[in-house]
């Protein structure tokens, strides 16, 4: 009955896993049919969701890339906790210049 209970608690932990997203990305999520954005970032003002995995640079150069569609430049202002995803946490946010 052990084995049985362990196997369920991991694969409860695995399915719970595979429908997270681990490396972080730029919060811009829509829901489906809409035009109005779900995620915190907005056009001029791009929000990186990240946890344990990525490094200041990866969060940079995303950032960058949102920028970029609008010729400018993401340059880093604050950052806040327990505001994204439950495996992603963190928020790093940058405005364009």
């Amino acid at each position: 009955m052990k084995v049985l209970s362990v196997a369920f608690i991991l694969y409860g932990m695995l399915m719970l896993s595979a429908c997270s997203q681990f490396d972080p990305f730029v919060d811009s999520r829509r829901e489906a049919g809409q035009v109005a954005r779900v995620g915190s970032s907005m056009p001029d003002k791009p929000v990186v969701c990240y946890g344990v995995v990525g490094t200041q640079p990866d969060f940079d150069a995303l950032a960058n890339n949102e920028c970029a569609k609008k010729n400018k430049k993401a340059v880093f202002e604050t950052m806040e906790s327990f505001s994204c995803k439950i495996f992603t946490p963190q928020k790093a946010i940058y405005r364009c210049e």
